[in-house]
């Protein structure tokens, strides 16, 4: 851990945007302390690619497998379409209905047709 540790130290105190470098090596606070992420955080593909470059440079395989580690997993399931199919047949009944009733507000049309406001703004501009 103290090869990442100075790895890392030496990786962040390069990546100033300005010439101010503070008087330590700087190293996020959450990756020294534990705490949460301060303003200068750092994103996670860029810490993925210094954990493989840290990998190949000191041969260590756990390395690639903790950097494997920290891509995002996909949602185990989705929950089911609570709004209706967005067709043009939908679309020209929107229109329809619109010019009926042009004083209603878009949302009131789209809670009709059970589709979201915006749904109603692209029917209504033509969009789809």
């Amino acid at each position: 851990m103290r090869i990442i540790a100075t790895a890392l130290s030496s990786f962040y105190s390069n990546s100033y945007p300005c010439s101010f470098r503070p008087a330590k090596p700087y190293l996020p606070t959450y990756l020294s302390t534990g705490r949460s992420r301060s303003w200068r955080s750092v994103t996670s593909p860029q810490i993925r690619a210094r954990l493989r470059e840290l990998a190949d440079e000191h041969g260590l395989d756990e390395l690639h497998d903790l950097a494997d580690d920290t891509y995002r997993n996909p949602p185990v399931s989705r929950g089911k379409r609570k709004s209706a199919k967005f067709t043009a047949a939908l679309a020209a009944k929107i229109r329809k209905y619109h010019k009926k009733h042009p004083r209603l507000h878009q949302r009131d049309i789209g809670h009709k047709f059970n589709v979201n406001p915006g749904r109603v703004s692209e029917a209504l501009t033509n969009q789809k």
